[in-house]
């Protein structure tokens, strides 16, 4: 019986750090050898992913289970662009991924941008962008766009309420402040696709905690009930004994949030509402106000993230199932 080839560690570090994705110049650097590499392949233990770009990991990503499975897809799929283009350097997307940034879609594109804004010729689906100008951020070993020029680069291509929630998570999380996101909207500026972006900025939001409260919040406003205060701190009792409990979304309408609007529908006129104020203390006897409440049945990014009900006093108990 053959015996496994043992990996340098210098490739097992380069995988640990790139999602498991490694590229033939990191393999010949640290002595691993095409046939090498070949003999992995055949013994089932790395992936061909692309050209001269491997897998380590001998799982089929959709089959994987860890805790950050969405993200891992999409920072993996950064990787992979970077390492197929010699000198690439994430961009849009791939460059909020691996900022850490919430929000985006399930599946986002590949795309790199050569220094200088070289051109060069797509490969096997991975988008070479042609930016000239951007200023860029080191990640690790390698340049990424810096993520006011990548959220310039990416919104135009997102769907409504991913580019709200990506913009939403980078206030809440202090990645930009509010300059830093008028800063974000100059660079919009002469972009194609640009113009249905401008009205989103509007509906940022730095006090939603993760892109479900973005989703909710956006179905709340596309139906009508637009939410008076978010994170509003409350007590049970009245009398100030209570445990404190928040709610993420509090309105004193007595008309219910329907589905989640479509992407890009404009927000329709709103009721006429009492605003919920920091401390107002709720009563089983008022039946006019009512929380919202959501579930996330999977990723906070999924389909299921923005799945919402309202009801009266007391809320009903949601499950995760």
């Amino acid at each position: 019986m053959r015996q496994l080839s043992l990996i340098p560690s210098d490739v097992l570090a380069d995988a640990f750090h790139q999602e498991g994705i490694v590229s033939k110049a990191q393999c010949d650097a640290a002595g691993l050898g095409r046939q090498r590499v070949a003999r992995l392949i055949d013994q089932r233990r790395w992936r061909r992913v692309t050209t001269a770009v491997y897998d380590t990991d001998p799982v089929p990503p959709r089959l994987r289970r860890r805790d950050d499975f969405h993200d891992h897809l999409r920072r993996r799929t950064a990787w992979i662009a970077m390492l197929a283009v010699r000198h690439g350097i994430a961009v849009g997307a791939c460059s909020l991924a691996l900022h850490g940034v919430e929000g985006l879609p399930l599946t986002i594109l590949p795309e790199v941008a050569l220094p200088g804004g070289q051109r060069r010729q797509e490969r096997q689906g991975i988008v070479v962008r042609q930016y000239r100008d951007f200023a860029t951020s080191r990640l690790g070993r390698r340049e990424v766009a810096r993520i006011d020029h990548a959220l310039s680069q990416a919104l135009p291509g997102l769907p409504r309420d991913n580019a709200v929630a990506v913009m939403s998570n980078v206030l809440h999380r202090h990645l930009l402040d509010a300059e830093g996101l008028v800063r974000v909207h100059d660079l919009l500026r002469g972009r194609r696709d640009a113009e249905q972006v401008h009205p989103w900025f509007d509906l940022a939001d730095e006090h939603d905690e993760s892109p479900a409260e973005t989703f909710a919040r956006l179905s709340c406003i596309d139906n009508g009930v637009p939410p008076d205060a978010t994170q509003v701190v409350f007590t049970q009792d009245g009398g100030g004994g209570g445990a404190p409990s928040t709610a993420r979304l509090a309105s004193r309408s007595r008309r219910r949030a329907g589905p989640a609007g479509r992407a890009g529908r404009p927000p329709q006129p709103a009721p006429r509402v009492s605003p919920v104020r920091e401390g107002d203390q709720v009563s089983p006897a008022d039946p006019r106000r009512y929380l919202i409440a959501f579930s996330n049945r999977t990723d906070r990014n999924g389909p299921d993230s923005g799945r919402i009900g309202s009801a009266t006093w007391p809320p009903p108990r949601f499950s995760a199932g």
